[in-house]
């Protein structure tokens, strides 16, 4: 994943990490595709059935993070908003139906670091 601050946008990209990538999605979540400002941090994990599940930070408008997930070829995407800000994210796949998440969120008294359950 890479992120273009200018276009508001995110980037797929597919290769070996030695060698060279290809971008195989262009505009996987931008503001002019998905109605949703700066998106910009990301965290991916796998689950047992290959499915790329993408965990977005975004710091425009609601700021609300954004949960993504496709099956391969990863063409074709499901987003949903999950109604808070994430900053900083970072994601581990437990099972098929869980993960654990950590990042910065927004209380009462200023950001705090947290660790949370995703289902």
């Amino acid at each position: 994943m890479a992120y273009n601050r200018a276009a508001q946008q995110t980037r797929l990209y597919a290769g070996n990490p030695r060698r060279t990538f290809e971008c195989i999605e262009r505009d996987l979540f931008s503001l002019s595709k998905n109605g949703k400002g700066y998106p910009n941090e990301t965290d991916i994990a796998f689950d047992d059935n290959g499915n790329m599940i993408i965990l977005l930070r975004r710091d425009a408008d609601t700021c609300t993070a954004q949960l993504g997930v496709a099956k391969p070829p990863y063409r074709r995407w499901q987003w949903t908003d999950l109604g808070g800000y994430i900053g900083g994210t970072a994601m581990l796949a437990m099972d098929n139906n869980k993960a654990l998440v950590s990042g910065r969120v927004w209380t009462e008294r200023g950001p705090k670091t947290a660790l949370l359950a995703l289902n």
